[in-house]
């Protein structure tokens, strides 16, 4: 029919038999295509997939992935930061880790980038019994960090923000018992020691004293301690460095402020 035509009554039942067949069929296409557009979106969802699939195939084959493991590990070793290396995620040998697990097996598989270690104690840590367990894992995080570097010598850094240089005596014992955790755990790698560096409060000194064996520390070449002004320091001092007489002992580094005679009298050839 044409617009322009007007339908006779005997007409009108079957205009209105024809608009509802119209209206059904449309019903139908319209459903028809709500199905084709669920269909269509799940085929764009697996196109997507399956180019993110090609690209990350193409991944293995290419670039860094098709070099050597020897070739990785030395240009992960560049990657590091020339002093020793801080236990933050976003920096390197952490950083490696977190991109694919193939660097990732990489980075743990390399003891040269677990060798070089510096530790920093926040000044909002302490071993209360509400942190405890914080310094327990820490701990266990400076172990597992150490393990991974082998038989390697190892250069370690130690340094505790809470004790200023122009604290109290009272204020560095009260970090005593988390850093004497700590500190032993460091002292558990002794035998490795090459490099030590330590900017500690005094009393935290007697973890060295039991180390009088040249077997104790048959590596140590280099130590640095720097410790606040405190009376009765020279004491304490004099019974923690028996380690100088190790075998390998090169350079020695005191940093404090007061003269002390332990200092003079350190053992020199």
């Amino acid at each position: 029919m044409r617009g322009n035509y007007c339908a006779t009554r005997a007409e009108v039942p079957l205009v209105r038999q024809a608009i509802k067949e119209l209206l059904q069929k449309r019903s139908y296409i319209e459903s028809r295509v709500e199905l084709f557009k669920i269909l269509l979106d799940d085929l764009h969802f697996q196109l997507k997939n399956v180019n993110e699939h090609i690209r990350s195939h193409h991944l293995y084959i290419s670039g860094i992935h098709s070099l050597p493991l020897e070739l990785i590990r030395k240009i992960f070793f560049f990657c590091l930061p020339s002093t020793n290396c801080a236990m933050v995620a976003t920096e390197a040998p952490l950083v490696l880790t977190r991109v694919c697990r193939h660097w990732r097996e990489a980075a743990f598989s390399t003891p040269e980038l677990w060798s070089r270690l510096h530790i920093s104690v926040p000044r909002g840590l302490a071993m209360e019994e509400k942190n405890s367990g914080v310094v327990m894992r820490f701990g266990e995080a400076i172990t597992t960090w150490l393990n991974r570097s082998g038989n390697l010598p190892l250069s370690i850094s130690f340094i505790d923000d809470r004790v200023s240089h122009n604290d109290s005596e009272q204020t560095a014992d009260s970090s005593s018992t988390s850093d004497s955790h700590i500190l032993r755990v460091i002292a558990s790698f002794s035998h490795r020691w090459a490099h030590l560096s330590l900017d500690i409060g005094y009393r935290h000194l007697h973890f060295l004293a039991h180390l009088t064996s040249e077997s104790d520390v048959p590596l140590l070449k280099k130590i640095q301690i720097e410790v606040p002004r405190y009376y009765g320091a020279d004491s304490v001092l004099g019974q923690s460095l028996s380690l100088l007489h190790a075998p390998s002992i090169k350079e020695v580094s005191f940093w404090n402020r007061w003269s002390s005679p332990v200092l003079s009298s350190l053992p020199m050839r």
